[in-house]
């Protein structure tokens, strides 16, 4: 083109450019888009795409961070798949820094990620590269706060391998797999600011100066209110019709239910001059006092259209009540208890919600991304004790009725998350998953219960009556491989797990009418003195009641119990925290 004179375009340039990216020349192809400037064009994010996806795909982290820089400078924002990108090639090659800023990138460009990108976040925390990190917890929870909640952007907190697992989020935003609760993500303070400053702004370019003058200064003066209520349009709700008037009884119906819920009996009515446009003082004050808005004003129009998307609408989900009546009865629908958004907890944890296909957002997935804490190790290793054994059972003994799994676990469903994330999920299962094929998952969760409870308690933790009168009457083998191994254990929890469990274990196993065996997998450490030529001891069986003959012991786990209680008691009672209360 140039040869005969014609100026290249975007077009013709980017095509270049895709044909130079597939040859795996990024260099050509980046020298391609950085001559558009003498040629007077703007490069486009279709432009940059090839030279990016490029460098991303040879792990040349240097050369791809320099494209973003170039984008930047052009105005091309990022999406989600340039985002991806170069999360993955600084994941490769080790950044760890580098991946923290992208999934805040992420965070703020996106409120669902593409399973492939899920696939690169779940890549990264899978690798060893992910660093450990201890800021002061105070200072992260203050800026969980400024930032609206959700994020603090400090870095990676905590120590521990991360422990990926799929999850769903229950109606009330708790975490199925974590039971960490969830937030309404609200914009930061530095945006609340900059909007309530913009409200103001076009408040007074549009409406009668003074007015809205006299209305800021009567604010500032009035400004410890928990809510505002759009009086016109709730007391204007459903009265369009012939005899339709403004329904007093509607707007007192909604301010009595707030009384009620904040317990505050007070409130004022303020009344707009006339010919202003109401909305834009309910508007102000709301965002001004930082606090909620009774409205079914879905806030569509061009005036608010002036404000920008960037933060409004996730202002609005946090802070925006809407209201019916249904023959006469009010419903307030409070703002949602969770943002569908990626959050980092002052714990360290994230929560990423992958996009799904179902309107049921209760059977939506997340990414429930933890750190292990040393118990949790310690229940990670015994998990794989139980993948063993329970993939041995059903491949060996594919005709078992049923198999009971205690786990650890706040409520049934989560007990059922853990089984198929650690247990299930494992590639240990890769035989039993092509000889069922399709059939897999039926067969799963025909034989396999998976119950959450918690050895240390009585009756096993159980909660569910019938339940545990149906385990009763069908289990005739128990196998307890149950305990902590960790030699500076805090006392009373090796007391409840190790000593106490295994009594648990044994007078739930008395109720089993059907109980034929108990195995018991002992944590005393055994030193045998027996000839070389014999290489196995075998154990003696006993009857329910049989003790060793002529052995007696000097413990009485009562009174150990009573002793342990006593000294916890008095350690709580001095304010010792739970790292003081150790015991000798």
């Amino acid at each position: 083109m140039l040869s005969i004179g014609i100026s290249p375009s975007e077009a013709s340039i980017t095509a270049v450019a895709r044909l130079a990216a597939a040859k795996g020349d990024g260099d050509y192809a980046f020298g391609l888009v950085k001559s558009m400037e003498k040629y007077n064009l703007t490069p486009m994010l279709r432009t940059y795409d090839p030279v990016l996806f490029c460098f991303c795909e040879n792990l040349d982290a240097d050369k791809a961070y320099e494209v973003e820089e170039h984008m930047g400078i052009a105005g091309v924002s990022l999406e989600e798949a340039e985002i991806s990108a170069l999360l993955k090639v600084s994941s490769d090659t080790g950044r760890e820094k580098k991946v923290y800023g992208y999934l805040h990138k992420l965070r703020c460009s996106v409120r669902c990620v593409n399973e492939s990108t899920a696939k690169n976040i779940e890549d990264w925390f899978h690798s060893t590269k992910a660093c450990e990190m201890n800021l002061d917890a105070g200072r992260v929870k203050e800026l969980i706060l400024s930032n609206g909640g959700g994020w603090h952007g400090q870095g990676w907190i905590g120590k521990g391998n991360w422990v990926v697992h799929r999850a769903n989020i229950k109606t009330e935003g708790c975490c199925c797999s974590c039971s960490e609760q969830l937030v309404c993500v609200d914009i930061n303070d530095d945006e609340k600011a900059m909007f309530a400053l913009s409200i103001a702004g076009l408040a007074m370019e549009r409406e009668v100066k003074e007015n809205f003058s006299d209305f800021h200064g009567w604010l500032e003066k009035h400004n410890d209110y928990e809510a505002i209520v759009d009086g016109a349009n709730i007391g204007l709700y459903q009265q369009n019709f012939a005899d339709g008037r403004f329904s007093t009884s509607q707007l007192v119906a909604v301010v009595k239910e707030l009384w009620l819920m904040s317990g505050i009996n007070k409130g004022v009515l303020y009344t707009t001059p006339s010919g202003s446009n109401d909305d834009w003082y309910w508007l102000y004050a709301a965002v001004k006092l930082k606090c909620l808005l009774v409205t079914n004003d879905e806030m569509r129009d061009h005036t608010f259209e002036l404000l920008g998307s960037s933060f409004f609408m996730k202002w609005k989900e946090r802070h925006r009540v809407r209201y019916t009546f249904v023959k006469g009865h009010l419903r307030l629908q409070m703002p949602p208890p969770y943002s569908l958004a990626i959050q980092e907890s002052e714990k360290g944890s994230w929560h990423v919600p992958v996009v799904g296909h179902s309107n049921d957002e209760s059977k939506r997935t997340w990414l429930c991304i933890t750190r292990l804490s040393a118990s949790e190790d310690e229940q990670n290793f015994e998990n794989g004790h139980l993948c063993f054994f329970v993939e041995k059972v059903l491949r060996v003994e594919p005709n078992v009725k049923k198999l009971y799994l205690l786990i650890r676990a706040p409520n049934n469903d989560s007990a059922t998350q853990r089984l198929h994330n650690e247990v299930i999920g494992k590639d240990l299962f890769r035989v039993l998953r092509d000889k069922w094929g399709a059939n897999f998952g039926s067969f799963i969760s025909k034989k396999v219960i998976a119950i959450a409870g918690d050895i240390s308690c009585e009756n096993l933790g159980l909660r569910d009556d019938h339940l545990r009168r149906e385990m009763m009457e069908e289990i005739d083998y128990i196998i307890n491989t149950a305990a902590t191994t960790t030699f500076d254990e805090r006392y009373d929890i090796a007391m409840a797990i190790n000593s106490m469990g295994a009594i648990h274990v044994s007078n739930f196993a008395k109720k089993c009418c059907k109980i034929k065996l108990l195995v018991h997998v002992s944590t005393a450490y055994v030193c045998g003195e027996i000839e070389k030529e014999e290489q196995v001891v075998l154990e003696k069986p006993f009857e329910m009641g049989e003790t060793l003959k002529g052995i007696t012991s000097k413990l009485d786990i009562e009174v150990e119990n009573k002793l342990l209680k006593e000294k916890i008691d008095q350690l709580q009672s001095h304010n010792a925290d739970e790292e003081a209360i150790k015991l000798p």
